[in-house]
């Protein structure tokens, strides 16, 4: 069968425009510098999206839950790792777009 692949990001079911914002600047941050399959945001939780993690519930400031991959994929380890100071840039790079247009 086919092994699920990617990363993806999980914000509050409100979909809030901020955590929005973030998730889509450091998923394609990320997706650009290692070409790991974007598969997007997710609300909510795996389980249902009328419940969220912890985080995107309680925090006092924009938050999400990034998948850097799924364990079951060997291909994606590979991507995120390898040069894992590339994908932790990737991942600064997308927090400072979302800075410089929220300013928080």
């Amino acid at each position: 069968g086919i092994t699920a692949n990617g990363i993806e990001a999980w914000i509050h079911s409100n979909k809030n425009k901020k955590a929005t914002s973030l998730a889509n600047y450091i998923l394609d941050e990320i997706e650009s510098v290692t070409g790991i399959n974007n598969r997007g945001i997710k609300s909510g939780t795996m389980k249902t999206s009328a419940e969220n993690y912890y985080i995107n519930s309680y925090s006092k400031c924009t938050s999400l839950m990034l998948e850097l991959g799924f364990a079951t994929s060997s291909k994606d380890n590979a991507l995120v790792t390898t040069d894992i100071d590339k994908t932790a840039k990737a991942i600064a790079d997308g927090i400072i777009k979302f800075l410089r247009e929220y300013g928080n």
